[in-house]
């Protein structure tokens, strides 16, 4: 796929993470605007609340799973990355679970879990756990996202995109995302690796040493957020 049609397909999926809060926020706006009775200006405020936790959270969270973050440096806290999965999953059903003994990590390590968090949530839409965990090894850092709930949602096309069996033409924006991941993986020179039972998914990838991985001691593990 050209880089061209590569970026546009992933700015249709920002778009679509985007527009429900955006588009709550206008109307938000509009009823504030027009409405004279208290109430309904007290329910309007409420959502402009909300609508702008939901943008703020989602934009967040695309800036580390999407972008460069160049503002950043080379690596990233890896608290930093807890507190942008938890407030996207603030208007989430699915729990979370966060396991991970490092203090920092490399950018494409972070957008690597990030993206991986980011399938596993969606696959579970009525509630469920997801666990995330990476762990530093002597020769290899393991990063793993496991989703378990009821129904369980994961149609082929997402499968067929991590495994780099999707024709070009059928991309769109929701298979995209799962290709950017894939491509993470293999641009780490990692492994990859895809489980899934009826009410269990698990995204895991293995990928080499990098020195931007480092421990944090006294680090909490196992902790449900």
């Amino acid at each position: 796929m050209k880089d061209l049609e590569f970026a546009a397909l992933m700015c249709s999926r920002l778009c679509h993470d985007l527009i429900s809060p955006v588009t709550a926020f206008a109307n938000g706006l509009e009823v504030l605007t027009d409405e004279d009775d208290p109430e309904m200006k007290d329910q309007a405020l409420a959502l402009l609340q909300n609508s702008a936790r939901q943008a703020a959270a989602k934009l967040q969270f695309a800036r580390l799973a999407y972008g460069a973050a160049s503002a950043h440096g080379a690596d990233i806290e890896l608290a930093e990355a807890r507190q942008v999965v938890e407030l996207y999953l603030g208007e989430s059903k699915a729990d979370l679970q966060w396991e991970v003994e490092a203090y920092t990590a490399p950018k494409d390590v972070v957008r690597l879990l990030l993206n991986f968090c980011l399938l596993a949530v969606d696959s579970v839409p009525r509630g469920g756990r997801v666990r995330l965990s990476l762990e530093e090894r002597p020769d290899a850092t393991s990063i793993l996202a496991e989703a378990t709930g009821k129904p369980l949602v994961f149609p082929e096309k997402l499968a067929q995109a991590l495994g780099c069996e999707l024709d070009d033409n059928a991309q769109d924006a929701r298979s995209i995302q799962p290709t950017l991941t894939r491509r993470i993986v293999d641009g780490l020179g990692g492994t990859f690796t895809l489980e899934k039972e009826d009410e269990r998914l698990a995204l895991s990838a293995l990928v080499p040493a990098a020195p931007g991985v480092s421990a944090a001691p006294g680090l909490q593990k196992a902790v449900g957020a």
